[in-house]
């Protein structure tokens, strides 16, 4: 993990009341302190302790390993500071998700969550109108179970709007059901675009639904939402193999022939 050979880190903590005096365990001796961490020795002394075996604390290792990422004087620290990014990464998204009381271990869980809140913060529609939001859960549900982490950077109904709003003016549908209005939508607290408060959001005639529905199925789903789903498998959101099912549990199946 950090590069060095195995024996390099058990003569660091063999010795390391004489080592911690020393410029190398000095320095990953400041690391731990500068968490408030002060050891007497860095493995956990055990009577099933062999010489070959040390058993590490993880912030032993973290301190060890940003020692010989940042600061040992080795040849190649590629080692290490490849390992260093990887568990910094792992670790601070762990920490974003426990932030909103997500399970970093079950995304899934915390995607549910986050579609309940919104649900819940934009459940009062006006009568006779619908939004783009509170209608693709046909969507909206597979990407769930998918695996796909709905979040802040995660809006698939931003995509669905925009392209629906399009359709709706390149063909004129105000003159056939209606002036679209404009309805306050909400976002979590814990998203950033919370911080623009209330969000003036397209709602339609409802008279217009089953024409958004038809919409959806036959027009965004095969192309828009593909490309939308492309997106995301090239910036690792979703894999390529989730996507692929998700469009497939989208097809919906024709009414058998009716018998005169």
């Amino acid at each position: 993990m950090c590069g060095v050979h195995h024996s390099v880190i058990q003569d660091i903590s063999s010795d390391w009341a004489s080592e911690r005096l020393k410029p190398r365990g000095k320095k990953i001796d400041t690391v731990l302190l500068d968490q408030g961490i002060d050891v007497d020795s860095l493995y956990i002394p055990s009577s099933e302790t062999k010489r070959d075996h040390y058993p590490y604390p993880d912030y032993v290792c973290m301190a060890i390993l940003e020692y010989y990422a940042f600061d040992a004087s080795q040849a190649n620290n590629a080692t290490a500071l490849r390992n260093y990014r990887l568990l910094a990464r792992q670790t601070l998204r762990e920490f974003i998700f426990r932030s909103v009381g997500i399970d970093p271990r079950n995304p899934v869980s915390g995607a549910w969550k986050c579609f309940q809140e919104r649900i819940i913060l934009n459940d009062k529609i006006p009568a006779g109108f619908f939004s783009v939001f509170r209608e693709m859960v046909d969507i909206t549900v597979p990407l769930i179970n998918a695996g796909f982490e709905l979040g802040p950077k995660t809006v698939p109904d931003i995509s669905v709007g925009t392209r629906w709003a399009n359709h709706w003016k390149r063909n004129n549908l105000s003159k056939k059901y209606g002036e679209i209005q404009k309805h306050p939508h909400v976002y979590p607290d814990w998203f950033p675009q919370s911080k623009a408060g209330k969000v003036p959001a397209n709602i339609y005639p409802e008279e217009a639904l089953g024409e958004f529905r038809r919409w959806l199925r036959e027009d965004y789903v095969p192309k828009g939402f593909k490309d939308y789903l492309a997106d995301k498998v090239q910036q690792k959101v979703i894999e390529n193999a989730k996507a692929i099912e998700v469009l497939e549990n989208l097809q919906r199946p024709e009414l058998p022939n009716k018998k005169n």
